[in-house]
């Protein structure tokens, strides 16, 4: 049984364990003579037995005993009581380097100090004649004043020696020569092949240690133990230069050195490969360090990590290595530009800099999933978080520890260092969420409404914020927490008043405005607001604790991206590192494409917006419905083109209008008139605009569709998820629900015949294309196979098209009879440039009733702004 704490072993009292294994239990103890914090390794009494164990055990004290080095953990003393041997040890704090390198690769200046120490480490081991026949990530800690080597329990004396007990990995005892010791990963050939171990067999383990230092990922891998083994045995490691492109080629040959099958390949003692490492390290300093970098071919995103990475991983390990004083730092700016289009989201909240400043966490939509990432700035290798699909809007904790973010109809949160994602609450959108020190997350709930507060841990949501109808709010949205984590400051949106930034607090409805700006604000310590204006990045300063503004804003940089929403792409961490978009979001254009995605003519106007997302064709596809935002309350108002003349007309202005629908005869189009608070009205209004707005039904849906006979609208309205209802187009005309399930249903579309309806849902865990009957709803059939969204039909009622996750345009044979349905097999037509598919409300496309011609709002060039960093940025403050 594992020891308690409070038992005593001697003079040492166990405090609490650290860790087991196969040899038993590490414990954490108090030297009561000395009044020291200790490491105890105990061999329970059930193993002292095994006389296999109990050698070894011995030999580990007799090992460790004999080394005195500043790299090598230090033996204090051995005991035996109640029938348990136990070792005393110097406690370490700190990490082990394979629990470090699940972050990533380390950057080249550290991966190289920490392999000069491990190389001196063994050279003073092989020096008194032991070999440590187990060196690995797990056996090496890294601590504040470098790294310390542990484990000797495989070490063996390179003088002849009777005994060669060992266990593996799976904690099976080997016995006798010829046996295999170690952990595979990391063996020499002659290990696996169980002939005598040398110095140089520790020198090829070492070899893959620094290449998983410098890469991140392992030299040899199979999905098996035998794949394993071929591998180290027959093959050799891909070249460090294809994963880390900025690789210097002297480590590239250090390591290939290493890993050579044959020992006497190799450096052929620890004190050579020590000195050719000191050499890399100074050569560094050199340019001609990095003159014959291999380029590989890789693909775009890869290389864009792989070479900023490493200059990012060199920059910061040398801001951190040298660590000057802040007013010695100097500012440094460098830009990160993307070169592939897909790669990286111009949504929402694409990229934050964590408090701590040690990672930046961004959005890859190049599957058209829209996935979340986080680069670790000491290293050179992004990951992908799993379970990150359809992410939007990330921020994180203030321990820098995990990350929040919206996905699926949910507020979630993940521990950046593993595991799955878990759901905080609902939330229908993504404008934004802000972590207090105080453990709550203040977020807004949905795009129009108040901001609603949830414990960091889950539960029920309760408002924050409350909307001001006299004033015309109805959007809350990008809320910053304050050091205390109790008070905040949000962007107020409205239809009828200039856009502003108020203050709020978790203990007390009062609010206060701050300053008028279409943009959010984020806080940076000590005492700094960031905000875009006008495309300018300006820094003003604040009281954190009077929170009232001092001075005047100072210009940090021009050129800023802002989106329509509010949204200013800017991140700050707590020590100095800031971050932001350059430039402005690629134009959009609606334009005409075939099915084989050819570009057949554009709309010349319609183009130049980033929100224009609802199109609708009229029956006849003489005129296009669709949304533009007002330049002033960047509030969506409905334009319509006649599509012959190229001639725009706006029909709404100065309210948040949506999700436009025509009228089967093509003269009405009924919308949305968005209040806040999930309250939709329908209006209609003429297609001409003549006789004004009139409202239809107060407590609507947020339209869909409009049936072709015009009998009925289909519509999104906020169940557990959103449901499907119907609103009759006569009779009472109140609103029912079609389809309310636990899932996220919409994107509704009824067939031309109104028997049938198409639509989006995530039942499946991704958002996929389905059909029901229609009027009773029942059995359904499921249409895509690889994600799917945006559902429209053809006017005969014999093909669906829609879009697929990774945003082509499909088209699928549809049959019906007698109320069953038969669906042909996807088929791909083209794939436009466009932002994402899966946005509840979003229609990118229509098609015209023959199928032959889609209207796209498509990205005219499609270039994605770069990503600026700045260190030390509050330097330009003080000039």
């Amino acid at each position: 049984m594992p020891l308690a704490a409070g038992t005593k072993l001697g003079p040492y009292e166990i405090t609490a364990p650290i860790g087991a294994g196969g040899m038993g239990e590490v414990y954490r103890a108090k030297d009561m003579r000395l009044d020291r914090i200790v490491a105890i390794k105990v061999l329970p009494a059930h193993l002292s037995s095994n006389p296999d164990l109990r050698q070894r055990f011995e030999r580990e004290a007799r090992t460790i005993s004999s080394l005195n080095h500043p790299n090598i953990c230090t033996l204090h003393d051995i005991g035996h009581q109640n029938g348990i041997d136990y070792l005393v040890m110097e406690f370490i704090e700190g990490e082990t380097l394979a629990s470090r390198l699940r972050n990533g690769a380390l950057p080249p200046i550290a991966a190289l100090n920490y392999s000069i120490q491990i190389a001196n480490a063994l050279d003073k081991a092989h020096r008194q004649g032991i070999v440590h026949r187990d060196l690995k990530p797990g056996n090496i800690i890294l601590t504040k004043s470098g790294m310390k080597l542990l484990d000797f329990g495989l070490a063996k004396y390179t003088a002849p020696a009777t005994e060669s007990v060992s266990m593996m990995e799976t904690g099976q005892p080997l016995t006798r020569e010829g046996t295999v010791l170690g952990t595979f990963q990391y063996m020499a050939p002659e290990q696996l092949e169980g002939a005598e171990a040398d110095a140089r067999t520790d020198i090829f383990a070492f070899g893959a240690v620094v290449y998983e230092m410098t890469t991140g990922k392992k030299a040899f891998e199979g999905k098996t133990q035998a794949s394993l083994i071929a591998a180290i045995l027959k093959e050799e490691p891909k070249p460090i230069s294809h994963i880390q492109p900025m690789t210097p080629p002297l480590l590239e040959r250090f390591v290939k050195t290493c890993l050579a099958k044959d020992p006497e390949d190799r450096w052929q003692t620890a004190h050579d490969a020590m000195l050719e490492l000191q050499g890399i390290l100074e050569s560094l300093s050199r340019p001609e360090a990095y003159s014959s970098i291999a380029q590989p071919k890789q693909s775009k995103l890869g290389w864009m990590v792989g070479i900023v990475g490493a200059v990012l991983a060199i920059v910061f390990a040398a801001l951190y290595f040298i660590r000057p004083s802040v007013e010695q730092q100097r500012v440094l700016r460098f830009e990160i530009v993307p070169p592939d289009e897909k790669a990286w989201y111009t949504g929402s909240g694409p990229l934050t800099v964590s408090p701590d400043g040690k990672h930046m966490a961004f959005l890859n939509n190049a599957d058209g999933r829209r996935t979340l990432w986080v680069r670790s700035f000491d290293s050179t290798e992004a990951r992908q978080l799993p379970g990150t699909e359809y992410t939007s809007a990330p921020f994180w904790s203030p321990d820098s520890r995990y990350l929040g973010f919206f996905s699926k109809g949910k507020l979630m949160k993940i521990d950046i260092s593993g595991g799955r994602p878990q759901i905080i609450c609902d939330a229908e959108t993504n404008r934004g969420g802000s972590w207090g020190s105080s453990g709550i997350i203040i977020f807004a709930q949905r795009a129009n409404g108040p901001l609603f507060q949830v414990p960091a841990s889950g539960g029920e949501f309760k408002p924050a914020t409350k909307l001001d109808g006299a004033k015309g709010e109805i959007s809350h949205r990008f809320p910053t927490f304050m050091p205390d984590g109790r008070r905040f400051l949000y962007l107020v949106r409205g239809s009828t008043q200039s856009q502003a930034i108020y203050t709020g607090s978790l203990d007390s409805n009062e609010k206060k405005l701050l300053l008028n700006s279409t943009s959010r604000v984020h806080y940076a310590p000590p005492g700094y607001l960031l905000y875009g204006r006008e495309g300018e990045l300006l820094v003003q300063a604040i009281d954190s604790k009077t929170l009232e503004l001092e001075g005047a804003p100072i210009l940090v940089t021009k050129n800023v991206f802002h989106s329509p929403t509010g949204q200013s792409v800017i991140s700050a961490s707590n020590n100095g590192i800031l971050a932001y978009w350059s430039g402005n979001i690629s134009a959009f254009q609606l334009s005409w494409f075939d099915r084989s995605g050819n570009n057949i003519g554009t709309l010349s106007e319609g183009g130049g917006t980033s929100d224009a997302r609802y199109h609708r064709l009229s029956a006849d596809g003489t005129q296009l419905v669709w949304l533009r935002p007002d330049p002033d309350l960047a509030s969506p108002d409905i334009w319509v083109t006649d599509t012959a003349r190229n001639i725009s007309t706006r029909l709404t202005s100065r309210h948040y209008d949506e999700n436009p629908a025509w009228s089967p005869d093509g003269k009405t189009i009924l919308f949305n008139r968005d209040l806040g608070d999930n309250q939709y009205e329908i209006y209609s209004i003429s297609a001409t605009g003549v006789g004004g707005e009139k409202i239809l039904l107060k407590n609507g849906v947020q339209i869909n569709d409009w049936s072709m006979d015009g009998k009925w609208l289909i519509g999104q309205r906020k169940g557990k998820r959103s449901d499907l209802w119907i609103v009759p187009m006569s009779g009472s005309g109140q609103p029912y629900p079609f389809l309310a399930s636990e899932f996220y249903e919409f994107q509704a579309s009824f067939s031309p015949d109104a028997r049938w309806i198409a639509y989006a849902s995530d039942e499946s865990g991704h958002y996929e294309v389905y059909i029901q009957p229609f009027p009773a709803s029942g059995k359904k059939w499921r249409i895509s196979n690889s994600g799917g969204a945006q559902p429209r039909w053809r006017r005969d009622g014999k093909e669906l098209f829609y879009f697929s996750g990774d945003r082509k345009v499909m088209a699928v044979d549809i049959k019906t009879d007698d109320g069953n349905l038969e669906a042909g097999v996807p088929k791909e037509l083209f794939q436009p440039l466009i932002l994402s598919p899966f946005y509840p409300l979003g229609m990118d496309y229509d098609v015209t009733a023959d199928g032959l011609r889609f209207i796209i709002s498509s990205a005219v060039q499609r270039t994605t702004p770069p990503v600026n960093i700045i260190f030390n940025w509050t330097a330009l403050l003080r000039r």
